[in-house]
Order: C-alpha cells, then sequence, then structure tokens
C-alpha cells in the first residue's frame, strides 16, 4: 500500500513505492534513500498521487508505518512542534531541548502565543475533532472552515518559512506575510 502525508510518498514495499511513484511520473532519481526511503511530492504529484490510490494519512502515522509502530530502536524521529525541535525516543515525542513530553503545549517559536483549540472537520478520520492550530493563522484556518473546505493540516511556519494549509482536495494553500509580498 502507498501513504503519503501530502509532503512524502512512501510505502512498507520499496518496489511497490517505485512503480507507484514511476506511475504518477516521478522520476527514480527524485527518490531519496535515506532512513526512511521516500519521495518528496506536492501540487499535482499529490493530487495524482491521491486519484491513484495512495492513503493520505498524518506525518505521525507515516512515521509509525515506516517503523513497524515501534520507532524505538528502528530509527530518532525529529520533527517539529510549534517551531520547536521534537524527537521519538523510548518514551514517545519529546522536546530536544528539556526532554519534557511534546503533548504539553508551547507557545509559537516565532509569535510567543500557545495553539488555539478549535473543532474542524477531520477528513482522514471522518469525523469532528478538537485541532491545535498555531494562534497566527487560526482565523484564516477558522474562516475556510466556515466557508465548507475541508483541511488535512496547516503550519504557520514559524517565521521559518512561509505557512501553509494542506486542503482535503490535496491543493496546498501558501501563506506569506503582507511585508514580504511588496
Amino acid at each position: 500500500m502507498i501513504y503519503t502525508d501530502g509532503k512524502h510518498l512512501i510505502s512498507t514495499d520499496i518496489n511497490e513505492l517505485h512503480e507507484f511513484a514511476r506511475q504518477i511520473g516521478l522520476k527514480r532519481e527524485w527518490f531519496q534513500d535515506h532512513r526512511h526511503p521516500h519521495y518528496d511530492i506536492m501540487g499535482r504529484k499529490f493530487n495524482h498521487a491521491i486519484t491513484s490510490g495512495a492513503v493520505l494519512v498524518t506525518t505521525r502515522i507515516l512515521i509509525k508505518i515506516l517503523t513497524g509502530g515501534n520507532p524505538k530502536g528502528a530509527m530518532m524521529a525529529k520533527s517539529r512542534s510549534r517551531g520547536h525541535q521534537i524527537e521519538h525516543d523510548e518514551s514517545g515525542w519529546i522536546y530536544s531541548d528539556n526532554k519534557e513530553p511534546a503533548f504539553t503545549e508551547r507557545p509559537c517559536h516565532w509569535c510567543c502565543k500557545k495553539p488555539v483549540q478549535l473543532i474542524l472537520f477531520d477528513s482522514l478520520s471522518d469525523s469532528w475533532q478538537t485541532k491545535n492550530i498555531d494562534f497566527c493563522i487560526a482565523d484564516i484556518v477558522r474562516a475556510l472552515q466556515v466557508g465548507g473546505i475541508k483541511m488535512v493540516s496547516s503550519c504557520c511556519g514559524h517565521h521559518r518559512k512561509w505557512g501553509w494549509i494542506q486542503l482535503a482536495n490535496g491543493k496546498l494553500l501558501k501563506i506569506q506575510k503582507v511585508s514580504e509580498i511588496r
């Protein structure tokens, strides 16, 4: 089976992954043979992957798939939460700097405000769930929801990169500060 989180394309079977990638127009040289073998995808390639049968999952589920549900020993997963470096060890997701559990919410690294809890429709589970949304883009996410637009995930960028909102239809909205547009 082929999985994507909207940014990466993976499978537990490398041959299946290469064949699927070829079918949707990805070049073999784009394959990233790292600790976690994958192809990077976005935009039209993401849409094509979904319409060709890739299963949309969260990044955390992607990591569980890659590690057989047990990241301990299989990898040292690293990511970011609200702009803070996090890692996975035998106890679960922790902040890299103080080793506290990563489920304790910290403020955004950029705007210094804690995330806002919104009740959003989760298209992956097909149910309503409480989600933590970065404070600085919460109004945008809320407006999209009111407009009936389903979203998969979002990030304000934490002043390191552009923010984004991944829509359930495969489109990616980039969020840019007005000062960067001029």
